[in-house]
């Protein structure tokens, strides 16, 4: 299958070559997960964290493209006069991801009484459902708290879709897509993720 947004990535760096079939993996997983109603949820440490929040954020609200409603909500939102109408042009299509994180409170709470390892599994564990995904971005080895969150989506029955390195090795059995881009510092692989997740998110 054809996919130009991938051939403009690929022309703009030209490194991601080497992962193209791996990016065409990682897309469709995305899609057959939105094709069932699953939820996407992303998860990293520090930068890989932002671009984590990037992917969903893409996937949530418009991005490069607009994403009109369907007509029958537009209809009912007109339904409310005029503000309704102007609510109706400018919603956009959502597609369900969720990133992460969340607030200090709950993330210094998870690591005082559970151990840092669980920041994300918890929330993993509360959110997730069989038959949505989890992608994890990781500029360097996946962390703990990452490969954590992996296994509870292994148990959950979720897809696992990692965004990692040249040299991150310590996967085996973890995720069903690995992109690893050819870089093997952190900077320089971070550079290559967020395009890669801007692609994702605009595909």
């Amino acid at each position: 299958m054809n996919y130009p947004e991938i051939d403009r990535l690929v022309s703009r760096y030209r490194d991601l070559a080497a992962c193209r079939n791996d990016l065409e993996a990682a897309f469709r997983l995305l899609l057959e997960t939105f094709h069932r109603s699953g939820l996407v949820l992303t998860c990293g440490n520090g930068t890989s964290g932002a671009s984590a929040r990037h992917l969903a954020g893409g996937l949530v609200r418009s991005f490069q493209r607009n994403r009109p409603v369907p007509e029958e909500l537009r209809a009912t939102l007109a339904e409310q006069g005029p503000a309704g109408e102007r609510l109706a042009a400018q919603l956009q299509g959502s597609l369900p991801a969720l990133a992460l994180g969340g607030s200090q409170d709950l993330l210094t709470g998870i690591a005082a009484e559970q151990g840092a390892e669980l920041m994300f599994a918890q929330q993993l564990y509360g959110l997730a459902r069989p038959g949505d995904t989890l992608v994890v971005v990781s500029a360097g080895r996946t962390e703990d708290n990452l490969k954590a969150a992996l296994r509870v989506a292994t148990a959950l029955d979720m897809t696992r879709i990692v965004l990692t390195g040249r040299e991150d090795g310590d996967l085996d059995g973890l995720a069903d897509c690995i992109v690893r881009v050819p870089r093997v510092t952190p900077l320089e692989i971070m550079e290559l993720h967020l395009p890669a997740c801007h692609t994702l998110a605009t595909m």
